[in-house]
């Protein structure tokens, strides 16, 4: 006679892992049941059973995808179950009341891109059914996927010189078996073919697993990531929380910032300018440049804002974005040079949009029913905390060489800028 348990084993992936159904509960969420119910239709529908099923690969967010609900399903589900009763298809009541009670239940009260309250740790298993890997050896990532359900294939994405986290595909090819060295990484879907790497993380601590149903062998234990201090500006910006990573790509420099650093201690030298645009792609992209009295040792920079591409993506946003971009840096400035902390630091930021000017001098936080305000929110908490002294410029006109008039420095900056954004739009 044989005994078989036919219940589900439902594994627990990190440290501080739990099932979604004991999180989202009245007591948590302050859901009704009614509204609960919903929830539990989304979690059947998408395939999701534990946190690990939503978070980043370094379990410090929510996924971009897992929270708006654009994912298919079992895109990154570590259980291989298939749950019964599962809705045909799910409703904007559905996305509503989910978002709802993940940010009762796990964000921060005050989050930008849906940071959990409690970050999830340290991995305890190797997750064998995430998709996403990259080789830090050769700086690639790497898809893991199945062919006619059988065959296991990887499509391998690469980086393009300048670019710090976009990778456009290279080719597919059978799953190579020599995967040790791969960690998890979490990216994110852009329009066009490129995906933005998002976070990648090593699994420290747990144990190697045979599982044939795997998709595809596990990174092995290796070292703890280091914790040096950044030695220099790039390691500081790649030391910023993963979630900001977004806000700094192809970074120029040739001095890694030591002259701003310097312009940066004495009031009034250190400038920033700012110029964000909108593309019919609805895509929203920011160039931004920070430098002392002089061009010597200017940083310019580029990025591409997140958000739902329908709805979200506006020149407004975009010049949010820029703002961010140049918080980064003084940000990553002060990490990787802490002395400077102690110093009486200032610098005056220039945009061409007077909306974004005026509301990022708003002394009380922005209403979560005003446009963008993920980025008003981070941009307000991000103000308050650095210890620079910051002056907003008046809105400088643009297009002022089209127009034959004089050009002051602050528009030869914003020209600079629209020329980097034309060169930006063609490498997405």
């Amino acid at each position: 006679m044989t005994l078989t348990d036919s219940l589900p084993n439902l594994l627990l992936f990190w440290e501080h892992d739990q099932l979604l159904g004991d999180v989202l509960t009245p007591q948590t969420s302050a859901l009704t049941p009614a509204k609960l119910l919903l929830v539990k239709q989304v979690r059947m529908f998408a395939g999701y059973t534990t946190i690990s099923d939503i978070v980043t690969a370094d379990g410090l967010c929510i996924r971009k995808e897992a929270w708006d609900l654009s994912e298919s399903r079992d895109s990154y589900c570590l259980h291989p179950y298939n749950w019964p009763s599962t809705p045909p298809r799910l409703t904007a009541k559905h996305k509503q009341v989910w978002q709802l009670g993940l940010f009762q239940a796990l964000l921060q009260s005050h989050t930008v891109l849906r940071r959990l309250q409690r970050p999830l740790g340290q991995w305890q298993r190797t997750p064998h059914r995430w998709p996403w890997h990259y080789d830090r050896q050769l700086d690639q990532v790497l898809h893991l996927h199945t062919h006619h359900r059988s065959t296991l294939y990887q499509t391998v994405y690469y980086k393009r010189q300048g670019l710090q986290r976009r990778y456009y595909p290279s080719h597919t090819e059978p799953q190579s078996s020599t995967v040790a060295h791969l960690q998890l990484a979490t990216i994110q879907n852009t329009p066009g073919l490129h995906i933005t790497l998002v976070c990648h993380t090593e699994i420290t601590s747990a144990p190697l697993e045979t599982d044939s149903a795997s998709l595809g062998s596990s990174p092995s234990g290796s070292s703890p990531l280091s914790l040096d201090i950044p030695r220099n500006l790039e390691e500081a910006l790649q030391a910023l929380p993963a979630e900001r990573h977004w806000m700094v790509e192809d970074l120029q420099h040739c001095d890694a910032g030591l002259n701003l650093l310097e312009a940066l201690t004495t009031s009034g030298t250190a400038i920033a300018c700012s110029d964000g645009s909108y593309y019919y792609l609805r895509i929203s992209t920011s160039a931004f440049t920070l430098q002392g009295s002089t061009d010597e040792g200017r940083i310019d920079a580029v990025n591409q804002i997140p958000g739902d591409d329908a709805d979200d993506q506006t020149s407004y946003r975009a010049e949010l974005g820029g703002i961010c971009g140049i918080f980064s840096v003084l940000e990553a400035l002060l990490l990787a040079y802490p002395h400077i902390r102690t110093l009486q630091l200032s610098i005056i930021i220039s945009l061409d949009n007077a909306s974004a000017i005026n509301i990022c001098q708003h002394s009380h936080p922005p209403r979560p029913d005003q446009p963008c305000y993920d980025l008003l929110l981070d941009i307000f908490y991000r103000l308050k905390a650095l210890p620079i002294q910051v002056t907003w410029h008046s809105k400088v006109e643009g297009h002022m060489k089209e127009k034959g008039k004089i050009m002051d420095r602050w528009a030869v900056h914003y020209a600079k800028n629209q020329r980097v954004l034309e060169v930006f739009k063609y490498i997405l």
